[in-house]
């Protein structure tokens, strides 16, 4: 039987993928359940239209974020923080005070889930930090921890 997935479902497809299952199996699990509807011709060719917007939106995210990338790719972000005698700050640099230093340097805003650090940084000094853009796209960029005078 073919049908139109309107969710993922494990072993069988992706939504709005057209699959050809048992009858049974569409008729007592993925019916019921709203994971899937009879492939009609006007069931396919919805499912083929938005999976052509999903590609036009993808594919608009992804050169945006390509933009955003070699925009920011090596560029150097210091910040001046207080610390101790040891080179131990008294706080911390998060991802939202990174965030906040791109969004500067951007005009624009940008997401702190993007910025992948593992801990807060708590040292003086360089550090290297990875965006995580969009699917495939990421960029590097170096944050320098000075001591206040």
């Amino acid at each position: 039987m073919k049908i139109v997935l309107k969710e993922n479902v494990t072993n069988v497809g992706e939504m709005n993928e057209v699959c050809d299952v048992a009858v049974g199996y569409a008729r007592n699990y993925l019916f019921p359940r709203g994971l899937a509807v009879l492939a009609t011709k006007a069931a396919v060719q919805e499912a083929k239209n938005f999976n052509e917007r999903r590609k036009l939106s993808r594919a608009k995210s992804r050169s945006k974020a390509e933009l955003v990338a070699k925009e920011l790719q090596g560029k150097v972000f210091t910040f001046q923080v207080k610390a101790g005698e040891t080179g131990r700050l008294y706080g911390s640099i998060t991802n939202q005070d990174v965030t906040e230093a791109i969004e500067k340097v951007l005009g624009a805003d940008f997401d702190r889930r993007q910025v992948l650090m593992e801990q807060p940084l708590r040292e003086l000094g360089e550090q290297s930090i990875e965006l995580r853009l969009d699917e495939g796209v990421s960029a590097q960029i170096q944050v320098i921890i000075e001591a206040e005078e």
